[in-house]
């Protein structure tokens, strides 16, 4: 048995997909995409054990925190355009970021 480390979520997709691994460590939405051919070919997954749940966070730059306490997403997108990164399309982070820029809209 070998171990690699992987450059990306979606790398990792890609060489289960091509049969490339044959397992690895992902995120619970990107297996539930791979599996329903929701990003190329479906591949056939087992997920035999969750590692963690929850423990997601959304973080801000510190030069952002403080509009962000005065006056929420609205006073940050007013004092400067924001730039928001999740590691993944298909990340419960996308999700749980787009909830909650909803909620604040």
């Amino acid at each position: 048995m070998a171990l690699s480390v992987e450059p990306s979520w979606a790398n990792i997709a890609d060489k289960l997909a091509f049969n490339l691994l044959d397992g690895a460590v992902m995120l619970a939405p990107l297996a539930l995409a791979c599996a329903g051919g929701l990003r190329g070919a479906k591949i056939d997954l087992a997920v035999p054990m969750s590692l963690s749940s929850n423990g997601n966070a959304i973080t801000l730059a510190a030069s952002m925190q403080s509009a962000f306490a005065a006056g929420g997403i609205a006073a940050v997108a007013a004092a400067k355009r924001p730039r928001l990164a999740v590691v993944h399309g298909f990340s419960s982070h996308d999700l749980l970021l787009r909830h909650w820029l909803a909620g604040r809209a």
